[in-house]
């Protein structure tokens, strides 16, 4: 009777540049494809955020400014064109308050930034800049102009630019990690 020979036993494999390099492309592959997705939902969800709706600062009252969505630019104080001068200080005594602090606006608009607006048949020029609000922000102003009216509108007209961005980030994210992945190309590991 023959005895079976025992192969000895096999030493295991070392790892080879190959097995590097896949497991590298996996893992960026797989770190590409989450921050795509993650962009896509975040940048979606920016985008779909309402903007502030406008409101009529007038009187010493405060007024109830909604809060502004993600990636936004803020809130800007527009005026008619007779109560807004071309330059130098401007002193309405507005306040904004929210989560409990007071901040006096006087930070002038940039009309390079805000640009001029016409609502209700009036031509609106930035006066004073608020910058984002939250949920709670009151905006109150107590030495208006007697003529003339004052708007809290939303300092950027267009379509928001960031959320945008992280859209197109993202998709280009996911396709870079389908590229990269190895299976995409025919690579498969042998062992």
């Amino acid at each position: 009777m023959r005895t079976k020979r025992k192969n000895p036993p096999s030493r295991p494999r070392g790892r080879t540049n190959q097995d590097r390099a896949h497991k590298a492309a996996v893992l960026v592959s797989t770190f590409l494809g989450i921050a795509g997705v993650l962009a896509v939902g975040v940048g979606g969800y920016a985008w779909s955020l309402d903007r502030p709706a406008p409101v009529r600062i007038s009187g010493t009252e405060g007024h109830r400014v909604a809060a502004t969505p993600l990636f936004d630019s803020g809130v800007t104080l527009f005026g008619s064109e007779a109560i807004v001068p071309d330059g130098g200080a401007l002193d309405w005594g507005c306040v904004l308050t929210q989560d409990g602090a007071r901040t006096r606006l006087t930070h002038r608009a940039d009309i390079e930034q805000a640009g001029s607006r016409v609502h209700d048949d009036e031509s609106l020029l930035p006066a004073l800049d608020a910058g984002v609000t939250g949920d709670d922000a009151v905006i109150s102003c107590t030495s208006l102009p007697e003529e003339g009216e004052v708007w809290a509108l939303p300092t950027d007209t267009g379509p928001p630019q960031i959320p945008l961005s992280l859209v197109i980030a993202g998709i280009g994210g996911i396709g870079l990690s389908v590229l990269v992945h190895p299976r995409t190309r025919g690579l498969v590991r042998f062992s």
